[in-house]
Protein backbone atom coordinates (compact mmCIF):
# COMPACT_ATOMS: atom_id res chain seq x y z
CA UNK A 1 0.00 0.00 0.00
CA UNK A 2 1.35 3.62 -0.58
CA UNK A 3 -1.30 6.10 1.10
CA UNK A 4 -4.29 3.96 -0.10
CA UNK A 5 -3.31 2.93 -3.27
CA UNK A 6 -2.52 -0.51 -3.87
CA UNK A 7 0.87 -0.62 -5.79
CA UNK A 8 3.57 -3.44 -6.47
CA UNK A 9 6.38 -3.61 -4.34
CA UNK A 10 8.60 -2.07 -6.81
CA UNK A 11 6.44 1.13 -6.98
CA UNK A 12 6.75 3.26 -3.90
CA UNK A 13 6.78 6.67 -4.41
CA UNK A 14 9.87 8.20 -4.13
CA UNK A 15 10.89 9.25 -0.31
CA UNK A 16 9.71 5.40 0.49
CA UNK A 17 10.52 2.04 0.71
CA UNK A 18 8.76 -1.49 0.26
CA UNK A 19 8.01 -2.89 4.03
CA UNK A 20 7.72 -6.67 4.02
CA UNK A 21 6.47 -6.79 7.26
CA UNK A 22 3.63 -4.47 7.44
CA UNK A 23 2.90 -4.71 2.99
CA UNK A 24 3.02 -0.93 3.17
CA UNK A 25 5.35 1.79 1.77
CA UNK A 26 7.04 3.34 4.59
CA UNK A 27 9.34 6.84 4.43
CA UNK A 28 13.20 6.56 4.20
CA UNK A 29 15.13 8.08 6.58
CA UNK A 30 15.90 12.10 6.45
CA UNK A 31 19.21 11.77 5.05
CA UNK A 32 17.55 9.66 2.23
CA UNK A 33 16.36 10.83 -0.88
CA UNK A 34 15.40 6.95 -2.01
CA UNK A 35 15.94 3.77 -0.41
CA UNK A 36 15.36 0.32 -0.05
CA UNK A 37 15.16 0.62 4.24
CA UNK A 38 14.62 2.80 6.93
CA UNK A 39 18.06 3.75 8.45
CA UNK A 40 20.65 6.44 6.21
CA UNK A 41 22.67 3.33 5.83
CA UNK A 42 20.08 1.79 3.15
CA UNK A 43 19.57 4.94 0.94
CA UNK A 44 20.21 4.77 -2.65
CA UNK A 45 20.45 8.11 -3.06
CA UNK A 46 21.14 10.67 -0.26
CA UNK A 47 19.17 14.16 0.47
CA UNK A 48 21.57 16.89 -0.81
CA UNK A 49 18.67 19.55 -0.47
CA UNK A 50 19.13 18.87 3.18
CA UNK A 51 23.25 18.86 3.37
CA UNK A 52 23.19 15.39 3.66
CA UNK A 53 26.22 13.50 1.27
CA UNK A 54 27.86 10.03 0.78
CA UNK A 55 30.26 9.15 3.58
CA UNK A 56 33.73 7.24 3.41
CA UNK A 57 30.84 4.32 4.51
CA UNK A 58 29.15 4.94 1.59
CA UNK A 59 26.03 5.70 4.13
CA UNK A 60 24.56 9.02 3.84
CA UNK A 61 25.29 11.70 6.69
CA UNK A 62 25.20 14.90 7.50
CA UNK A 63 28.18 16.74 6.56
CA UNK A 64 29.37 18.96 9.51
CA UNK A 65 31.98 21.56 8.88
CA UNK A 66 34.51 22.81 11.19
CA UNK A 67 34.57 26.28 13.09
CA UNK A 68 34.59 29.42 10.16
CA UNK A 69 33.51 27.27 7.88
CA UNK A 70 30.12 26.84 6.32
CA UNK A 71 28.29 23.90 4.05
CA UNK A 72 28.06 24.48 0.37
CA UNK A 73 25.55 22.38 -1.26
CA UNK A 74 25.96 22.31 -4.92
CA UNK A 75 22.67 20.62 -6.25
CA UNK A 76 23.75 20.23 -9.83
CA UNK A 77 26.71 18.05 -8.79
CA UNK A 78 25.34 16.54 -6.06
CA UNK A 79 27.53 17.24 -3.60
CA UNK A 80 27.99 18.87 -0.14
CA UNK A 81 31.23 21.05 0.75
CA UNK A 82 32.77 23.20 3.17
CA UNK A 83 33.89 26.60 2.30
CA UNK A 84 35.47 29.14 4.88
CA UNK A 85 33.96 32.14 6.16
CA UNK A 86 34.96 35.65 5.27
CA UNK A 87 37.90 36.76 6.91
CA UNK A 88 35.92 38.96 9.17
CA UNK A 89 33.79 36.04 10.24
CA UNK A 90 33.48 33.95 13.47
CA UNK A 91 31.37 31.95 11.79
CA UNK A 92 28.74 32.10 9.48
CA UNK A 93 26.36 30.34 7.29
CA UNK A 94 27.20 31.72 3.70
CA UNK A 95 30.18 33.41 2.03
CA UNK A 96 30.12 37.52 2.87
CA UNK A 97 30.83 39.61 5.39
CA UNK A 98 27.33 40.66 5.70
CA UNK A 99 26.44 36.84 6.15
CA UNK A 100 28.18 36.51 9.74
CA UNK A 101 26.71 34.78 12.89
CA UNK A 102 29.86 36.39 15.01
CA UNK A 103 32.92 38.55 14.19
CA UNK A 104 36.06 38.10 14.60
CA UNK A 105 38.68 40.12 16.82
CA UNK A 106 39.07 43.57 15.77
CA UNK A 107 35.97 44.03 13.67
CA UNK A 108 32.84 46.21 14.83
CA UNK A 109 29.88 44.23 14.91
CA UNK A 110 26.92 45.56 12.37
CA UNK A 111 23.12 44.71 11.68
CA UNK A 112 22.90 42.57 8.25
CA UNK A 113 20.51 42.91 5.82
CA UNK A 114 20.13 38.83 6.28
CA UNK A 115 17.91 37.99 9.39
CA UNK A 116 19.77 36.75 12.25
CA UNK A 117 22.97 37.44 10.84
CA UNK A 118 25.27 40.17 11.60
CA UNK A 119 28.06 42.46 9.29
CA UNK A 120 31.38 42.37 10.43
CA UNK A 121 33.45 45.28 9.47
CA UNK A 122 36.77 46.61 9.97
CA UNK A 123 37.96 49.74 12.35
CA UNK A 124 36.05 53.23 11.37
CA UNK A 125 38.25 56.04 9.81
CA UNK A 126 40.37 57.13 12.16
CA UNK A 127 40.58 54.08 14.55
CA UNK A 128 43.09 51.45 14.88
CA UNK A 129 43.71 47.50 15.86
CA UNK A 130 45.32 47.70 19.22
CA UNK A 131 47.55 44.78 20.62
CA UNK A 132 44.21 43.15 21.66
CA UNK A 133 43.24 43.81 18.20
CA UNK A 134 40.41 45.89 19.58
CA UNK A 135 39.31 49.25 17.83
CA UNK A 136 40.53 51.76 19.88
CA UNK A 137 41.17 55.55 19.87
CA UNK A 138 41.30 58.18 17.56
CA UNK A 139 44.15 58.32 15.82
CA UNK A 140 44.53 61.65 15.38
CA UNK A 141 44.73 61.90 18.84
CA UNK A 142 47.97 60.42 19.06
CA UNK A 143 49.72 63.67 17.13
Amino acid sequence: MSGTECVTKNRCSAGTYPDDETRYCKECAKACLTCYGPTNKECLSCNFEQGYSNDTKGNCGRIICGEGNYRSINLEAKEVTCLPCDSACSACDSKGADKCIGCQKGYITYPSSVKNRVECRDCPVGFFRNVNLECEGNCTNLL
